[in-house]
């Protein structure tokens, strides 16, 4: 091989040497851009996801009820359960208070008393009570206090009298009464 045919050999060699040292170059700089995109839309993704699990989640409760309406539900469920007017002896609804860890619920709790019901009668209104107000969002009983009446002639072999104080909560979303 003559020497001018090694030149130009050499001469394609380096500049494909320095064609291919540039091109790399811009491919490195390319694909470090691309990772940190593709990070950067990783992360905004992981948030749209994040903020449609929290819209889903708000969705399945409802707003705050007035105290209206819980007084309003107590009655229509004392009515279908049968139970006198005069037995509700208070009902105060609580402020309420911030579920820890949930962003926009609030724990909303109350407690009402019955006298001068039954067993029975307590029976049928928590049954009413617990169709009237289905989870989640309705208001649930937490606890149930019985106690005898005192006073005055009980019935011989029949139902005694009793005492029922309720404890009632709900969780639903902050904002507008409904």
């Amino acid at each position: 091989m003559n020497r001018s045919l090694w030149m130009l050999w050499l001469a394609v060699v380096a500049v494909t040497t320095i064609a291919l040292t540039v091109s790399g170059r811009d491919m490195l700089a390319a694909r470090t851009g691309a990772r940190t995109r593709l990070a950067a839309f990783q992360g905004l993704t992981d948030r749209v996801r994040e903020y449609d699990r929290l819209q889903a989640r708000s969705e399945r409760w409802p707003p705050r009820p007035t105290d209206t309406s819980l007084a309003q539900e107590v009655s229509a469920t004392m009515a279908a359960a049968g139970l006198p007017p005069p037995s509700l002896a208070n009902l105060s609804p609580d402020t309420g208070t911030e579920v820890p860890g949930a962003i926009g619920l609030v724990r909303l709790r109350a407690g009402m008393t019955l006298n001068n019901v039954t067993l029975p009668q307590v029976g049928r209104f928590l049954s009413e009570w617990r169709r009237r107000q289905p989870a989640p969002g309705g208001w649930t009983v937490t606890a149930i206090d019985l106690t005898p009446e005192t006073g005055g002639d009980k019935p011989v072999g029949g139902d005694l009298p009793l005492r029922a104080v309720l404890n009632l909560e709900a969780i639903v979303t902050e904002g507008d009464a409904r």
